[in-house]
């Protein structure tokens, strides 16, 4: 993480909210709110930075064992229980944001986050409206 790219990622964040960034070194109370956004950069940086090498580690990670000549394929993810999925039924062309239960070799047992709307339904069983 240079100080260029902390000065243009600020000057960003600036912008984004409204505040016109200085292009002469900020005094007084303007400092302040210049030396805010830069540590908002800074973290943001750092958050990226982190993403990256996260992403990097899983990268490597699912290549090695191709490298050793496993059969097997190595996944992306790691599915256990209580990990969220988005789940595609072949019938449908909506997917469902799903919670896995349990998980038995080859296969999971997902539970839908929220659960489909009910369809049609009689008027007379519907409460009168809560907002007009």
């Amino acid at each position: 993480m240079t100080e260029n790219e902390i000065e243009a990622f600020a000057a960003e964040l600036a912008s984004a909210s409204g505040a016109s960034w200085p292009s002469e070194p900020a005094s007084g109370p303007r400092k302040m709110v210049v030396e805010r956004y830069k540590d908002r950069a800074r973290l943001a940086i750092a958050a990226v930075d982190r993403v990256r090498a996260t992403a990097e580690e899983r990268r490597s990670e699912s290549l090695a064992p191709a490298e050793q000549g496993e059969s097997k394929p190595a996944t992306p993810a790691v599915v256990s229980v209580g990990s969220m999925v988005l789940y595609c039924p072949p019938s449908d062309q909506r997917s469902r944001r799903c919670r896995i239960t349990k998980v038995e070799g080859d296969h999971a047992y997902l539970v839908p986050e929220l659960p489909d709307a009910p369809g049609w339904v009689d008027l007379e069983n519907l409460s009168p409206p809560i907002v007009r």
